[in-house]
């Protein structure tokens, strides 16, 4: 399980997707940055509230979070946008983090591909890092969880070791409706 080997901000991500899976948020949802992620406490709101912010957050985390609660039969009535400015100026941690832990799957990344052709707008196609991989392919490794691209998180974790601080931290995710620090 990645919750076993993979980096501390995964579960966080994981509990914001299991909310959203779930279709768990509330009257007021919020998506965004890591300030938002942060500062933003659902549990000092005085209505149901749910904080779907992600560290490195993007316009495009963003949209597929909404987008998808939108889908849900108890939609949120309201949502909060909080994203710095050069979160609209360069593809941060795409690949890293949105991809690599599961919160843009393949069905995104192929609307993703077709909005790319339409604006000739290549910012998502390559990681921070390149790593020569075609984005298709990359995509496909990603999403089947190909081990080589997870070997250095599973090496600095100590091998399994991260499991139970992992599994504590996607609990209190959970716990204060997505909010983290």
């Amino acid at each position: 399980s990645p919750m076993a080997y993979l980096d501390p901000e995964y579960p966080v991500w994981r509990a914001k997707l299991d909310m959203l899976r779930r279709c768990d948020l509330g009257d007021v949802l919020i998506v965004g940055d890591s300030r938002a992620a942060v500062d933003l406490m659902p549990a000092l709101l005085p209505v149901p509230v749910t904080n779907l912010a992600v560290g490195g957050g993007m316009p495009i985390e963003a949209y597929i979070a909404v987008s998808r609660a939108l889908a849900c039969q108890a939609a949120p009535h309201q949502v909060i946008v909080s994203l710095d400015a050069a979160h609209f100026a360069a593809a941060d941690l795409f690949w890293e983090r949105s991809v690599r832990y599961g919160f843009v799957g393949l069905a995104d990344l192929a609307r993703l591909r077709r909005w790319q052709r339409e604006t000739h707008d290549a910012s998502l196609a390559v990681p921070k890092r390149p790593d020569g991989l075609p984005v298709r392919l990359r995509a496909w490794l990603y999403a089947s969880r190909f081990p080589p691209l997870y070997f250095s998180s599973l090496a600095q974790g100590g091998g399994l070791l991260r499991v139970w601080r992992n599994q504590a931290a996607f609990a209190e995710t959970l716990a204060a409706r997505g909010q983290y620090f």
